[in-house]
């Protein structure tokens, strides 16, 4: 991809709209001060001082969190989250960040799910994560009401992104009653309708996916230690695509992501990066670069390098839920080797 097509595919993320429907996390970060550590004298334990407070929507909300930092013009959250303090804060970082959060359904007798992430903020470490999730399968009527305003928001946007996050299968919102929705109506919609999910990739059709080459490699029937070799992956994602019928992408580390359609497979390399990285959240990130730049016209393959140059940025960022904006992005662009076809 040369410079031109870049900016050119950048400046138009301004005038597309986006919906991301799913499973929005909150992502609390607790900033510790060791230095101030106390003991409890009720049960001898260290009681750790909490400092600073870092909070991000996370998992479907990781998504939206870069599709804001890219600057696309309109971005609305769909899903369900509970009537409690994490869903204030949770509705609270969306807004912050531009997010239309009115497609978000609040109900008082399920939980917000919230990842607690301690960190000792002198050494930023993480320790053991406290999780708040739903444990029982997702009532009907929250299923209904989500599925009822991913169908209302589908003719005012370009793009319609689903994050399916929970492994458990039935206990987050995105059930099988809707993948098998969600399914249909990639065979009537011409707008473009992608899916990740954690555990349930196959069981969607008919729209666009994506998954990591370890994913791909257990969908496709192929053996876990040839997941790593660059003919396998393209293998693997040409099976998923033509399963599907649509564009399959499979992020594979620091190989890059190879995106495969029409019985082919091309492999957009991965940018080098030097130095610590924290990878929570890059298959997100990857996940908003490939459907704008989609959006916004873009190939596959020409969506595929963008997503490594955003996932490059943000696994960079230690500690916080990383984003990229369009600024960044021609910056690291900039800095690689002109082979011809950078990135």
């Amino acid at each position: 991809m040369q410079r031109e097509r870049l900016e050119e595919l950048l400046n138009r993320l301004k005038d597309i709209r986006i919906a991301v429907v799913g499973d929005f996390f909150l992502d609390r970060y607790f900033m510790i001060d060791s230095s101030l550590n106390e003991k409890s004298l009720e049960t001898d334990l260290i009681a750790y001082q909490v400092t600073e407070k870092r909070l991000f929507p996370g998992a479907a909300g990781t998504v939206t969190n870069n599709l804001a930092a890219l600057g696309v013009g309109k971005i609305y959250a769909v899903g369900v989250i509970g009537s409690d303090g994490e869903g204030f804060e949770l509705t609270r970082e969306l807004n912050n960040r531009g997010v239309d959060t009115s497609y978000l359904v609040q109900d008082e007798r399920i939980f917000t799910p919230t990842y607690t992430k301690p960190v000792i903020k002198s050494e930023m470490r993480e320790l053991s994560r406290l999780d708040i999730r739903n444990r029982a399968q997702m009532p009907m009527r929250l299923q209904e009401a989500a599925m009822q305003n991913a169908r209302r928001i589908m003719d005012d946007v370009d793009a319609l992104i689903i994050l399916d996050q929970v492994v458990e299968d039935n206990q987050g919102i995105i059930t099988q009653n809707m993948r098998e929705a969600f399914s249909a109506m990639g065979v009537l919609s011409d707008k473009i309708i992608y899916a990740d999910s954690r555990a349930h990739l196959d069981k969607f059709s008919n729209i666009i996916l994506k998954c990591n080459n370890l994913e791909a490699a257990q969908i496709a029937g192929t053996k876990p230690e040839l997941a790593w070799d660059p003919d396998n992956i393209k293998k693997c994602a040409v099976a998923i695509s033509e399963k599907n019928s649509r564009i399959a992408f499979v992020t594979c580390g620091d190989i890059g992501i190879v995106s495969a359609q029409n019985g082919e497979a091309t492999l957009a390399k991965a940018v080098k990066v030097d130095g610590e990285i924290d990878i929570v959240g890059a298959g997100d990130a990857a996940s908003a670069a490939l459907v704008s730049a989609m959006c916004c016209g873009a190939s596959a393959h020409e969506a595929a390098q963008l997503a490594n140059i955003v996932s490059s940025i943000t696994i960079q960022q230690i500690g916080v839920t990383g984003t990229a904006t369009a600024g960044q992005v021609l910056d690291v662009f900039s800095s690689l080797p002109d082979s011809g076809e950078k990135a």
